[in-house]
């Protein structure tokens, strides 16, 4: 399972890096209700994910974790990548990292509180 958490590291890092003209960065504000919106959206998809997997399934919690990431992670970057290449404007890493934080704090938060 450190295997899979670490390749997922590493392809986050690939796709949240800078690749796009200026023009388009002037559009994507961090303050954005954008941004608090893909936060929430991924911290409740995580959260909802590893309950269903652990408490459903019986998956160990650990698993459940790392699945629930992936899982979540997944679904934003292929919003990411559906506004890019369907959409026809651009691939945003400032979403990405909303969503990477919103699972990240959807994480911490079943440890404490589950």
């Amino acid at each position: 399972m450190k295997l899979w958490c670490g390749f997922l590291f590493v392809l986050l890092m690939v796709f949240v890096s800078p690749g796009r003209g200026e023009e388009n960065n002037r559009e994507d504000r961090w303050g954005s209700i954008d941004k608090l919106q893909h936060f929430s959206s991924s911290f409740y998809l995580t959260v909802t994910a590893y309950y269903y997997l652990n408490k459903f399934d019986g998956v160990p919690p650990k698993d459940a974790g790392c699945y629930s990431a992936v899982l979540t992670l997944n679904m934003g970057l292929g919003k990411e990548l559906y506004d890019k290449y369907w959409k026809k404007t651009f691939f945003s890493g400032k979403d990405f990292v909303a969503d990477l934080l919103g699972v990240l704090f959807g994480l911490i938060f079943v440890k404490n509180f589950t």
